[in-house]
């Protein structure tokens, strides 16, 4: 079996973005800088499985990570709501000599939520942890009208893609089903309208 072990770096996510100017490969470099990171600070083992991955929401040419404050959430939530985003999660697989990289894109639409549900939504704390200040999961909040693309892409790891990332390895890893989980996810938000 695999036992997970989630490691936090520091990246300085400031260089990159300047250096980079094509939006989804933002975040590939991203992920690709994590495990530059990790190698660097962390001894691997042989065979060692090393996932690094970064999410990032993109509207109008403008790049959202995690904002730093609540002010910078508001504004985020402000701009896109009623409109049409891309979600974009870079990332790259390790294991042993071999290192796979891939970015995976969902578009989304949010509904017209309204201010006071953004203000409720930033005391619970949870939009400092979220690429452009939300999470399609986070109730009662849930500001997403539909979406176009992979769920848990838009949750921030697409394990589908990871999946068949797995198949080219030399170990058999289990994973989810993912096509049930991404309709079990499409039902429950058709029952919810």
């Amino acid at each position: 079996g695999t036992n997970p072990v989630k490691v936090l770096l520091n990246v300085d996510e400031e260089d990159i973005f300047i250096a980079e100017k094509n939006f989804k490969d933002y975040s590939r470099k991203l992920a690709l800088w994590k495990l530059h990171c990790y190698r660097i600070n962390k001894k691997l083992k042989p065979n060692e499985l090393v996932i690094t991955a970064d999410t990032t929401v993109v509207f109008n040419n403008m790049v959202f990570g995690k904002p730093k404050n609540a002010f910078e959430a508001k504004q985020i939530l402000l701009k896109l709501r009623g409109n049409t985003h891309t979600v974009t999660t870079g990332v790259v697989v390790l294991e042993g000599n071999k290192v796979f990289s891939f970015t995976k894109s969902t578009i989304v639409n949010f509904r017209q939520y309204s201010t006071v549900e953004i203000d409720d939504y930033i005391q619970t704390g949870l939009p400092f942890d979220r690429a452009g200040s939300y999470g399609i999961q986070d109730k009662p909040f849930l500001p997403v009208d539909s979406y176009v693309g992979c769920y848990l892409n838009v949750i921030g790891l697409p394990l589908c893609e990871i999946q068949s990332v797995f198949s080219c390895l030399s170990r058999k890893i289990n994973t989810l089903e993912c096509s049930t989980t991404c309709r079990s996810e499409l039902s429950a938000k058709e029952l919810k309208n």
